[in-house]
């Protein structure tokens, strides 16, 4: 039995004992109990109630998708096989690819889960994100339906998809405009490197990035590119905040910068999000005492929030 904890942002210490309760009634009819995908203030509440090392350690990279897969039997779990180089695939391979994973997906979701399809949009994040394959949006959520608008487009730029943008905040009404760039970006490489080659539509979308990258001498290169990464963050945060003064202003929008950082740049480890940029807050302690993060504990703060190595 696996209980997904994803929506449950916390726990009291009722729901602890609760859960301890239904991890001791299963056990005595030999049925291992798993929690997944555990919150931070949850897990400190099962650690409090001294209930984790009942379930087994309970960690925040627990999902889902990787419990199911390990518990219907394939040998070794997904998450834990080496990195492979993609190979490229022919039309009917990749179809087959779409109708398996559509088909993993119903079989791991109750109907009444699609019910909610029937119903408008109701997301609260507008996501500008880039368009490189490599960026899970799963690493944001791992349920993204009805929760996110997504647009994507190369270097996560606002200026290029400004109508989409403003669709996100002045129909949806998100209350979090959120861009998230990420380590290795192909598009500010193009860039960097020149992009005499490039198709007028390519370099006419990456001209955008322009005011974000100067002529300087290149010494490390991908030093600098990280950097200029988290530059082009701050530029898009910049013009959302002169866009989006009022519903700032009145409390109605809050405008964030993040890094999927599968590098390791930040020093912290692979795969995290780090959130570099809060309303043009860029100083680290400053970020990491608004009231935004108050729901996070301080080694969480310090794993998601910052900014890059100088």
């Amino acid at each position: 039995m696996i209980f997904d904890l994803s929506t449950s942002a916390y726990i009291d210490s009722s729901g602890a004992r609760l859960i301890k309760r239904i991890q001791e009634d299963m056990a005595k009819h030999g049925i291992v109990f798993k929690v997944c995908e555990a919150h931070s203030s949850v897990r400190d509440t099962l650690r409090l109630e001294e209930i984790e090392h009942l379930l087994g350690h309970v960690s925040r990279r627990d999902s889902l998708h990787d419990m199911v897969v390990e518990a219907v039997g394939e040998i070794e779990p997904d998450i834990k096989k080496a990195p492979v180089k993609p190979t490229k695939l022919l039309p009917p391979e990749i179809i087959t690819q779409i109708v398996l994973g559509n088909n993993y997906f119903t079989q791991t979701h109750p109907k009444e889960y699609f019910d909610s399809f029937k119903f408008e949009q109701k997301p609260y994040i507008t996501l500008v994100t880039c368009a490189d394959s490599r960026v899970p949006l799963n690493s944001l959520l791992p349920d993204t339906s009805n929760k996110v608008f997504t647009i994507q487009n190369i270097g996560n730029q606002i200026l290029t998809t400004e109508g989409s943008v403003d669709y996100g905040i002045f129909h949806l009404k998100t209350q979090i405009l959120l861009f998230l760039g990420h380590s290795d970006c192909g598009a500010i490489k193009a860039y960097l490197k020149g992009f005499q080659d490039e198709s007028y539509n390519i370099k006419h979308e990456l001209d955008f990035l322009q005011p974000t990258i100067k002529e300087q001498e290149i010494k490390d290169f991908d030093k600098l590119h990280s950097h200029i990464i988290e530059k082009n963050l701050d530029y898009q945060v910049n013009i959302a905040c002169k866009k989006y003064k009022d519903l700032i202003q009145d409390g109605k929008l809050t405008v964030i910068a993040a890094i999927y950082d599968f590098k390791g740049e930040f020093g912290k480890g692979k795969g995290d999000i780090v959130i570099v940029n809060v309303n043009k807050v860029k100083d680290v302690e400053q970020l990491r005492n608004l009231p935004l993060f108050e729901y996070l504990s301080t080694a969480q703060k310090e794993l998601h929030v910052g900014r890059l190595p100088v």
